[in-house]
């Protein structure tokens, strides 16, 4: 699942998304970052991929940001 499509399913905001990261995890995350994953025009980092994962409960996972079965 993309992290948009995340988002808007359980009606998340980018600005609590990234809140809810820092929380669990200690990784700051910036919302222009997140905007940006959100529209494709750019790959989070190893540290930040696993922390969307963890967020998630598994459902956007690294493949999610590359199209990849």
């Amino acid at each position: 699942m993309k992290i948009q499509e995340y988002l808007k399913e359980n009606k998340i905001s980018q600005e609590s998304f990234c809140k809810t990261i820092f929380d669990s995890t200690g990784i700051p995350l910036r919302q222009g970052s997140l905007s940006k994953y959100c529209l494709d025009k750019r790959t989070p980092k190893r540290e930040i991929m696993q922390a969307i994962y963890k967020v998630t409960n598994k459902q956007v996972t690294p493949n999610d940001f590359f199209d990849l079965d």
